[in-house]
């Protein structure tokens, strides 16, 4: 082929699309650092040195996103397995529970408040105080053999 018109149509030869795509893609991974990657909420693993990807956006406080993503940084950086991956995504996974809304706020019922009573002593105390040195009533000490 000397020409540019001699390149066979993409949708007409499924070969060709498909050495597109993998060029594209090997071309797009080889531009990514961890760097970049930390800005966005979707991270591909590859510039980690990991396969896969990590899920930032079911964390809803961008604070706590924030931490997340530096913790992630840090581990990847750090770790390396073949279950590195999934390990991160399931510390994600807890924290995007535990940052979603609570059940009540879903619902519209508020929960009760805790009643506010008197305050009391635990254990209770018994009604007559009770020594440990002395003996109990109607028994008398005895001294231990030596």
């Amino acid at each position: 082929m000397t020409r540019l018109e001699e390149v066979p149509q993409p949708e007409r030869n499924q070969e060709t699309v498909q050495l597109l795509n993998g060029t594209r893609a090997a071309a797009v991974r080889a531009c990514k650092t961890p760097e970049s990657e930390y800005a966005n909420d979707v991270w591909d693993l590859a510039p980690f040195g990991h396969r896969g990807n990590l899920t930032f956006t079911k964390i809803g406080q961008p604070w706590l996103r924030e931490a997340a993503k530096r913790w992630a940084h840090d581990y990847l950086s750090t770790v390396r397995s073949r279950s590195t991956n999934s390990y991160v995504q399931q510390h994600l996974h807890g924290l995007a529970i535990l940052s979603s809304r609570p059940p009540w706020q879903a619902t519209g019922a508020r929960p009760s408040p805790v009643p506010r009573s008197k305050p009391t002593c635990w254990p209770p105390t018994p009604a007559t105080p009770v020594s440990r040195h002395s003996p109990p009533t109607g028994e008398t000490p005895q001294r231990s053999p030596r």
